[in-house]
């Protein structure tokens, strides 16, 4: 009887032993998988924000060559306006300057 119960005790052991490995194993497994998915996420989230970024400067690019066009087109006007304002200006002068000689 002493003799069937340190067998039973062994084989407890035993399969206590394997129980251990095999939980060790999987718990491995479960960590490495958990590793590469941590890695996948990581990199999707940093495509994803890279692309936002992306989207965002390119926006920013937009506007800024939207404001670079509207003020370049109101200077533009500016300087017309300028000119005229010097052509009718000298104009005058010209003509003060004919009238004077006559």
């Amino acid at each position: 009887m002493v003799e069937e119960t340190i067998k039973t005790i062994k084989e407890t052991e035993k399969q206590a032993d394997l129980c251990i490995k095999e939980a060790e194993k999987k718990c491995a497994e479960i960590l490495e998988q958990a590793s590469k998915e941590a890695g996948k996420v990581k990199e999707d989230t940093l495509k994803e924000a890279s692309g936002r970024a992306d989207e965002a400067m390119r926006a920013a690019e937009a506007e800024g060559e939207k404001e670079t066009a509207r003020v370049l087109s109101e200077t533009e006007a500016q300087i017309e306006k300028l000119r005229a304002a010097a052509r009718q200006k000298s104009e005058i002068a010209v003509e003060a300057v004919l009238n004077a000689l006559v």
